[in-house]
């Protein structure tokens, strides 16, 4: 009876531990990463062509007066088949480097990849763990769909974004022969007044 009575005082106190107060609607964030931290357009990663040393730059950026954090990020990918050591159909020479990014001071905050680049589709595992899902057949082309849940949330919390601030990912690569690929974060955020240079 009493370790019976313990379990359920231990589930009661994870239950209200992990609840999360009701947050209003505008205070959601649910944004696609684009190109050169674009708030509108393209968001298709397979549009653009990076090189070694001109990557193409997809990113959310965090805007005037607003605080942002992010809880997750979620990479979709769309192609002919998805074996682990490649990159889709094919291989990348470069590779992909994600990174949390500040456009003031033009200074990385955090390499999330320690500078080695993701090159194949089972390296996203050192972010995301085993949040990935393999669909076959989906998609306008009949292609496979891989989808990525990276939850930097299970590294300890969500990654705070001030004012200018950006993830970001570098893509050192020619990605145009990916069906489709695209990334969208998820968080919430807030009105703030600690922008950068304010007095």
């Amino acid at each position: 009876m009493s370790r019976q009575f313990n379990k359920i005082g231990t589930q009661r106190a994870e239950m209200s531990a992990a609840y999360q107060p009701p947050i209003p609607s505008t205070n959601f964030l649910f944004k696609y990463m684009r190109l050169n931290g674009a708030t509108s357009g393209s968001d298709g990663m397979n549009s653009t062509i990076g090189t070694s040393t001109a990557p193409a730059v997809f990113s959310y950026v965090c805007p005037a007066n607003r605080i942002a954090y992010i809880h997750r990020c979620n990479v979709s990918h769309r192609d002919v088949n998805f074996p682990p050591a490649k990159y889709g159909g094919s291989t990348l020479a470069n590779g992909i480097l994600v990174d949390a990014f500040d456009t003031n001071t033009s200074g990385v905050l955090i390499d999330f990849t320690d500078n080695d680049k993701i090159t194949a589709m089972g390296e996203w595992t050192h972010l995301a763990g085993i949040d990935m899902t393999l669909q076959s057949g989906t998609g306008p082309l009949n292609d496979d769909h891989m989808g990525i849940r990276w939850t930097l949330w299970n590294a300890g919390g969500s990654l705070e974004l001030t004012s200018g601030q950006a993830i970001r990912f570098q893509l050192h690569d020619d990605m145009s022969y990916l069906s489709h690929m695209d990334a969208m974060v998820q968080g919430t955020i807030w009105a703030s007044t600690d922008n950068y240079g304010s007095t």
